[in-house]
């Protein structure tokens, strides 16, 4: 493993079990997390904007527990999407990842219920230790709790 997965093995083990959701618009940004996440999460599905991620949570909805998603996006953005998401099954971790530090748009995104938010570029540590944690919060709301 390269440097940027220092401390990263126990999001390792913990997303052996969980489906991850990640919702990008921006294809670049979407290939390179993909990429990396795709080391450690073997059930990784991809959205490219709010309503493909919503569609894609409904289909794999048993086995998902962690979404990270952008915050701006067309179609639906990932605030409308985490509160639909979180509608479904509350159990669900929500990690925003966004360039914009508007705090009206950080404390819109936090009231829907996301467990945290992530500033790009991504600070891969600290997203994977944001992961382990909301594996662990997932598996301790019972997972599948709806």
């Amino acid at each position: 493993m390269g440097r940027e997965w220092n401390g990263c093995q126990s999001a390792e083990r913990a997303l052996e079990s969980v489906g991850v959701l990640l919702v990008e618009d921006e294809e670049s940004t979407r290939e390179f997390l993909g990429t990396t996440l795709r080391k450690v999460a073997p059930r990784l599905h991809f959205g490219v904007d709010g309503r493909s991620g919503l569609e894609l949570f409904v289909q794999h909805r048993e086995e998902i527990g962690v979404v990270l998603s952008d915050i701006h996006m067309p179609e639906m953005d990932g605030i409308e999407m985490a509160r639909r998401i979180l509608s479904q099954k509350p159990s669900v971790q929500v990690i925003f990842l966004s360039a914009h530090t508007e705090p009206g748009l950080l404390e819109e995104a936090m009231a829907t219920g996301a467990r945290g938010y992530l500033l790009k570029p991504v600070d891969f540590r600290k997203m994977f230790a944001e992961i382990g944690e909301a594996v662990d919060a997932y598996h301790q709301l019972g997972q599948g709790a709806s």
